[in-house]
This record gives C-alpha cells, sequence and structure tokens, in this order.
C-alpha cells in the first residue's frame, strides 16, 4: 500500500525519522501497528503526543500496537506527552541502551514499560506526573539530572 501501508493496516518498516512516521499517519490515519526498523536511534518529538497539542491532527483510535527497536537510544521532547496512545500496546522490550529521555516525553503517560537502566540524561518534566507498569532501575552515578527525577514527587509507580 501507500507508504508501506497493507490492506490490513500493518506497517513493517524502518523508519529512521518522524517524516515517514507523519506520512503513514496521512496515508492511513487508521492503521492497526508499526514496528520501527533497526537502525532508528531517536524517536522524534511530538511522534505520539495527544493530538490536540500536536499540529499534525491524527487520531490513535485504531492503533493497537507499536514495537521499538533494540538500537532505540533517545526518545525526544513531548514525544509521548499527554498521549492518547494506550501505553499498554507501546513495545519498549528490545530497547535495553536508552540513554536520553528529553523534555515533556512522557508527561502525564500512564503504564510505561521501558528499561531506564543506561539512563544518562533526562530534560524538565519528562516523566511529570507519569507511572511506570513496573519497577524500574536508573543507575544515577551523581549525575544531576537523574538524581532530580529519582527525588522529584512526579516519578510513580502503578
Amino acid at each position: 500500500g501507500v507508504f508501506g501501508v497493507s490492506d490490513n493496516g500493518q506497517i513493517i518498516t524502518p523508519v529512521s525519522d518522524n517524516k515517514t512516521i507523519w506520512k503513514i499517519w496521512e496515508a492511513n490515519p487508521n492503521v492497526a501497528s508499526i514496528i520501527l526498523g533497526e537502525g532508528m536511534t531517536k524517536l522524534m518529538g511530538y511522534t505520539f503526543c495527544n493530538t490536540s497539542y500536536s499540529k499534525q491532527g491524527w487520531s490513535f483510535t485504531n492503533l493497537q500496537y507499536i514495537k521499538f527497536p533494540s538500537t532505540l537510544t533517545e526518545i525526544g521532547g513531548y514525544a509521548f506527552y499527554k498521549t492518547t496512545l494506550n501505553m499498554n500496546n507501546v513495545d519498549f522490550s528490545a530497547c535495553n541502551n536508552i540513554t536520553t529521555v528529553e523534555p515533556y516525553a512522557f508527561y502525564e503517560v500512564q503504564n510505561i514499560n521501558i528499561n531506564l537502566e543506561n539512563l544518562k540524561y533526562v530534560g524538565q518534566d519528562a516523566f511529570y506526573y507519569s507511572a511506570f507498569k513496573n519497577p524500574i532501575n536508573i543507575n544515577i552515578n551523581d549525575d544531576t539530572s537523574l538524581v532530580n527525577l529519582i527525588t522529584s514527587s512526579s516519578l510513580r509507580f502503578l
């Protein structure tokens, strides 16, 4: 189909920039799943944020599954800001080397299931009023941004 959208709404593509993801929404806003290919290192900002805060204006009503590749190391600012996605369907299980989470990336997001053991930088309010599905490990190593993350009241678990 157009931009790799097959008839059943399945996307399997080595997305390396957000322009491809945006073209997917333009071609088929009812896409059911997206599997992001190896080689993608950064999820750009605003990609899956709440549509009322997004110029793109797409809906995630039918999006049932997103899988991120093992090569992902950075989550851009506002990437999931107040997202309407069901985070139980967002698969970060292959991502074991996320080092950067930019400001407001998971702002007011529930059920986050992500490995942050190699986190080196977290931006302002990246996890403000967010909740993790499972306990997480974060190695602080005297990094001020990580100390602020751990000591803030905005980090909590379900």
